[in-house]
């Protein structure tokens, strides 16, 4: 009998271990999402402001000093094209890493 109880606490402890483990696994996934979630957003807007300011370049290059109203339109064109870039990519973020922190 005495065997018995103490197996069963020896499993209950293991129990107890295998649950906080898992716990302690699932903040370390959900901290490394989060890392990873928030280098690819810098590495997101990173990208589409390259892209915006080498776009701007060509705009200026090809607009010449006469055409400062159509580079200003562009230039507010593709900041709204990078602003819903960036609210997909948040989407993606909250829809796909974020549910998995908790």
């Amino acid at each position: 009998m005495k065997d018995l109880i103490a197996a069963i606490r020896e499993a209950e402890e293991e129990a107890t271990r295998l649950v906080e483990d898992a716990r302690k696994r699932a903040r370390e996934i959900g901290v490394k999402a989060s890392l990873d979630a928030e280098k690819l957003r810098r590495e997101l807007i990173e990208s589409l402001l390259r892209e915006a300011e080498e776009e701007a370049r060509r705009i200026v290059e090809a607009a010449g000093r006469g055409a400062v109203t159509e580079v200003e339109r562009e230039v507010a064109k593709l900041k709204e094209e990078a602003g819903v870039r960036m609210e997909e990519a948040i989407r993606v973020v909250l829809r796909h890493i974020l549910p998995y922190m908790e």
